[in-house]
């Protein structure tokens, strides 16, 4: 069965079932269907194998090349061209019975397609998703988040229903898990409580983006997940920050660290340069365009020239009187 043929098969089956994204996404799947030309060779490969034996090994693989061509796109500038491969993710994803990966599709759906009809639904059944894993910080994020952000829709009122009478909101769930994350008498985190802690800030970006708390919290969701060493959720929330909140004050810290976080941790000078360029011409007054300008001199050079240049400069702001 080909791609086409595979969707009108699966739309017939669930055109009474609104828990799916709107027939927006078919129609844009089916054009696509008809034009494969954005697909990557990973994609390509990935739908062969699947069409030849369609089992849940092959259909992870496939929507795994999905969700890698759609995070490399991050500018979002094709919308008709994402959301063609968003849907046929969803479609190998509902077929394979793929869990987690639905969810993680469901993600994308509501932070890049949030004002569609569909997106309360598309909320709940993520929540869903996460009750299933087991993830049950998560779940009652998400469900909180359905809540406050669509407090007059029929599906609240089962939301609220399936919220626990720990937290009443998700501002109050946030503050407790921050409160719990550190072992003071240990001075440790617990990494536990860190992990639930990222994924509550992302819920409430993600199920109410407007909200003016929204920025902050996934700054320090990035900060936290930094910390655990999660680097590919940093880099994913320092892209939300700088995609949907291009003009909030932390957009301008989330390019420093992104470029920063490429460079020390991810050993991507090349990819880090031209941010570290784009930050130092953008934020010239920013408090981090020294730390720019030093990073951007130290590229290239080793641990032994950095500290060097280091000390050097300690030297010089000693000379000079400064602390």
């Amino acid at each position: 069965m080909n791609c086409s043929e595979r969707v009108l098969s699966l739309t017939l089956n669930l055109l009474h079932d609104m828990r799916y994204l709107p027939i927006l996404f078919i129609a844009s799947l089916l054009m696509a269907c008809n034009s494969e030309t954005y697909e990557s060779e990973a994609i390509s490969t990935a739908v062969k194998a699947y069409d030849a034996q369609q089992n849940q090994d092959n259909g992870r693989a496939l929507v795994n090349a999905y969700l890698q061509y759609i995070n490399q796109n991050k500018d979002f500038a094709d919308k008709n061209t994402t959301a063609a491969a968003l849907q046929k993710a969803i479609v190998v994803a509902d077929e394979q019975k793929l869990s987690r990966e639905r969810t993680a599709l469901m993600h994308i759906a509501i932070r890049d397609y949030y004002d569609e009809a569909d997106t309360p639904q598309n909320i709940y059944d993520m929540a869903e998703g996460f009750k299933e894993q087991g993830n049950v910080f998560a779940s009652q994020a998400v469900f909180l988040g359905l809540a406050e952000a669509f407090p007059d829709h029929e599906l609240t009122k089962k939301a609220s229903a399936k919220t626990s009478m720990e937290f009443q909101s998700l501002d109050q769930m946030i503050r407790g898990l921050a409160e719990r994350m550190f072992n003071q008498e240990a001075s440790v985190i617990d990494k536990d409580i860190a992990a639930a802690y990222v994924n509550v800030c992302e819920a409430h970006a993600l199920t109410k983006p407007k909200d003016e708390q929204s920025p902050l919290y996934l700054h320090r969701a990035a900060e936290i997940a930094r910390s655990l060493g999660h680097v590919n959720k940093t880099m994913n929330i320092y892209d939300w920050l700088l995609v949907k909140y291009p003009q909030d004050s932390l957009a301008g810290q989330a390019l420093f660290l992104k470029a920063q976080t490429l460079d020390d941790l991810m050993d991507r000078e090349e990819d880090a340069k031209p941010l570290y360029e784009e930050f130092i011409k953008k934020y010239p007054n920013s408090p981090f365009a020294d730390d720019a300008e030093f990073q951007l001199q130290m590229l290239g050079k080793s641990d032994e020239e950095v500290l060097e240049e280091i000390l050097r400069r300690a030297k010089e702001r000693e000379a000079a009187g400064e602390q």
